[in-house]
């Protein structure tokens, strides 16, 4: 029976995620197919809620031209489902009042024509990134989380405990069964193992749990730079972002067994028992914070690398979509 359960806990969340992959193809195609008939209709509603901002009543021409908004340009040419795709994608279309230089403007238009060539990758993005609209608050937190320094542990001396009193508390219970010590000797070390992990709960705790909290996007951006990955190009712009993209996937591939072992600590028979002995969160959170060290300084550029995709491809299906809309040439005069 167990074996069974376990089983269909496996088939079923196989068979929940793809579901929400056809929901999401579906809605890829209403919305491609409700922009194609925009101009008898009003605009797609944007897909992805943007952030209010103050700062536009005071824009050169955001809210005379209708950049942003519920019903806007930006609403009609993206398809992005992330907020750094929503996020970078938003830049763009209110810079053009103070623009970037004229080489990262011809860049991004020659990305923009090669994605028009593969509309396949914005479909890829569009399916894969709605685990990360569903979960936007835990995919946001996530990206400040990874971002950001944290509270400095002392790794050297947890890393002590974490593998010290575990190697005695085990060897005490196997020695104290085999040669029939007194409780006492027996079991102490395990007291002291819970003790020791109760006290510094209060330290390594915060980092637990606000893993556990925001896994789910974990989860959805290893989905997205999956996706963004799915097709290679040799365009210049697109080579490097997707460099950047492959060196997030690896780097969120990494948190998958610390991510997995404070999940199990959530089994009851785990935390009471196995948790303590082994100080399995102790372990977890020193990988964590260990991985933050190797990786925070570089997280930002991932999910920039991601979102400027995601914002690319979606200039690209617009293209693809209405070949008859102009790309200008854009001249240094």
């Amino acid at each position: 029976s167990a074996v069974a359960f376990v089983v269909l806990v496996v088939v079923h969340a196989r068979v929940d995620r793809a579901r929400d992959q056809r929901d999401a193809a579906a809605r890829f195609h209403e919305r491609a197919l409700g922009r194609g008939l925009a101009h008898k209709a009003q605009p797609p509603a944007l897909d992805a809620p943007e952030p209010a901002d103050a700062s536009l009543a005071t824009h050169p021409y955001a809210m005379d031209l209708d950049m942003v908004g519920e019903r806007s340009v930006m609403s009609f040419v993206s398809f992005a489902r992330t907020q750094p795709g929503a996020r970078t994608l938003r830049e763009w279309l209110l810079a053009a009042h103070d623009p970037p230089e004229l080489d990262e403007i011809r860049a991004r238009q020659g990305a923009a024509r090669a994605l028009a060539k593969k509309p396949e990758l914005a479909r890829a993005l569009f399916v894969a990134g709605s685990g990360a609209r569903r979960e936007a608050e835990k995919a946001v937190a996530f990206e400040t989380w990874a971002a950001a320094k944290g509270e400095s542990i002392a790794l050297g001396a947890y890393a002590a405990i974490a593998w010290v009193l575990p190697i005695v508390t085990v060897g005490a219970m196997i020695a104290g069964q085999a040669l029939h010590w007194p409780s006492l000797f027996t079991w102490g070390p395990y007291v002291v193992a819970v003790a020791v992990g109760a006290a510094l709960r209060s330290r390594v705790g915060k980092i637990a749990s606000a893993v556990i909290a925001n896994e789910g996007g974990a989860l959805a951006y290893t989905l997205a730079f999956d996706a963004a990955l799915s097709e290679r190009f040799d365009e210049p712009r697109l080579a490097s972002l997707q460099k950047e993209v492959e060196a997030g996937r690896a780097g969120l591939r990494a948190l998958r067994t610390p991510s997995m072992i404070l999940d199990s600590i959530q089994n009851e028979v785990i935390r009471l028992l196995v948790a303590p002995i082994l100080m399995l969160e102790l372990h977890a959170v020193l990988a964590l914070e260990r991985w933050r060290r190797a990786n925070g300084a570089s997280a930002a550029k991932w999910f920039e690398a991601y979102g400027a995709l995601e914002s690319l491809a979606s200039f690209g299906l617009l293209s693809h979509d209405f070949p008859a809309c102009p790309s200008p040439e854009i001249s240094a005069d």
